[in-house]
């Protein structure tokens, strides 16, 4: 029998729990299943978390930015700081340290309804992850549980 799909509630309680557990130096990315290039992505660093979405994108050619004004004013409505180009291409949020719960809460707030208003993911069911440690040689991975999203090989 197989398990039901998650909500997005129950993704978020979990995706919560996650990110509060990230080691220094790890990477945790969440993509949707088939588009790659639509995705929610963190690095842990010894003094802040830091939270990446995309925006909208095209699949000709893959990764194109083709965000509406409408989008680009849901992300910053969201709580995203849009791109900076000389320093990544991704709306984000960069939080000290350990994060106080309040801020766990928006930037998790903030990943979900950019997948799901932005990126138009149905169900959490859609997506996919991988989580490493940057900080090793060999890149190991790291320990991740979402109910209902697949690991992906790394």
């Amino acid at each position: 029998m197989t398990a039901p799909a998650p909500t997005w509630d129950e993704f978020a309680e979990a995706l919560t729990y996650e990110l509060s557990a990230l080691g220094s130096g790890v990477l945790f990315v969440i993509s949707v299943k088939g588009r790659p290039w639509q995705f929610a992505q963190f690095a842990q660093h010894e003094d802040a978390l830091l939270a990446e979405v995309s925006g909208h994108t095209v699949e000709d050619p893959p990764g194109t930015n083709e965000e509406t004004q409408a989008e680009r004013e849901r992300l910053a409505a969201l709580g995203w700081q849009p791109p900076v180009p000389r320093e990544g291409y991704h709306w984000h949020r960069r939080v000290a340290y350990p994060p106080t719960s309040r801020e766990y809460a928006e930037i998790v707030d903030g990943v979900v309804r950019a997948l799901r208003e932005v990126n138009g993911v149905a169900t959490p069911t859609e997506l996919s992850f991988r989580a490493w440690d940057g900080s090793t040689p060999g890149n190991d991975d790291w320990e991740i549980e979402l109910p209902g999203v697949e690991r992906q090989a790394g």
